[in-house]
C-alpha cells in the first residue's frame, strides 16, 4: 500500500476491464486476496454506529448503512475493528453486521464517473484537512444516565476524513474495496482534483 492525498491505495491499480453481471462494461478489480486471517464485514442492519472505541457510549464516527463493506482489522470482544482510508481504527458492533471471505467489486465503467468520484475523496480529505486547522471541534455522544449531558472528545482530521469519506461513499452507491481502486486509478493515472 502506499498513500496519496493521505489515502491507501494499493500499488497495483486495476487497468482490465470486464463485464458485469448485467451485462454492462465494468472494471474488473486485481484487489489482493484477503489471508486466511482476514475478511470483509457487510451491514445487515439498516443503519449501524461506528464508534471511536469498542463501546456504545464511546463517540461516534459515522454511520454505516445496510450493505456497506469493510475491511475487518481485529475483534475485540463483540466489535469489529476496522479501517477506512484514514488509517485509524474505528469499531462497529458484531449485532450489525456478517463476516464475508470476498467482495465483489462493482466500479462504474465511465472513466468520468470514476474521476469525479475520485474528486470527491480528495474534496473530502481537503475538507477534513480545512476544518481540522480551526480547532476546537468535539464529537459528542448522549450520556445515558439521564443527566442530559454530552460526553465530548477532540475531533481529529482522521475523524472527519473517514466521516466525509462515507458520506462519498454513500452518495455514489459504492465500497470501501472500490474507494480503494478508484483512488489507485486516479494516483496510477495522474487525475487532478478536476474532470
Amino acid at each position: 500500500m502506499m498513500t496519496f492525498h493521505g489515502c491507501r491505495v494499493p500499488y497495483h491499480a486495476a487497468s482490465d476491464y470486464a463485464r458485469d453481471v448485467e451485462g454492462g462494461p465494468a472494471m474488473k478489480s486485481m484487489l489482493p486476496k484477503l489471508t486466511e486471517e482476514d475478511y470483509y464485514i457487510v451491514m445487515t442492519d439498516e443503519q449501524g454506529d461506528i464508534h471511536v472505541a469498542p463501546d456504545h457510549a464511546s463517540p461516534i464516527v459515522a454511520h454505516a448503512y445496510l450493505g456497506d463493506v469493510f475491511n475487518v482489522r481485529d475483534l475485540q470482544n463483540q466489535w469489529y475493528e476496522i479501517q477506512l482510508l484514514s488509517l485509524a481504527h474505528w469499531y462497529i458492533h458484531r449485532s450489525h453486521a456478517r463476516k464475508k471471505r470476498t467482495c465483489k467489486l462493482m466500479l462504474p465503467a465511465n472513466v468520468e464517473v470514476r474521476h469525479t468520484i475520485f474528486n470527491a475523496i480528495v474534496e473530502a480529505e481537503a475538507r477534513a484537512h480545512q476544518e481540522t486547522a480551526h480547532p476546537p471541534l468535539l464529537v459528542t455522544t448522549s450520556v445515558e444516565n439521564g443527566s442530559g449531558s454530552e460526553d465530548a472528545a477532540p475531533m481529529d482530521e482522521a475523524l472527519l476524513e473517514d466521516r466525509y469519506l462515507l458520506e462519498v461513499m454513500h452518495s455514489f452507491g459504492i465500497h470501501l474495496p472500490e474507494v480503494d481502486e478508484i483512488a489507485a486509478e486516479g494516483f496510477e493515472q495522474g487525475w487532478d482534483v478536476s474532470c
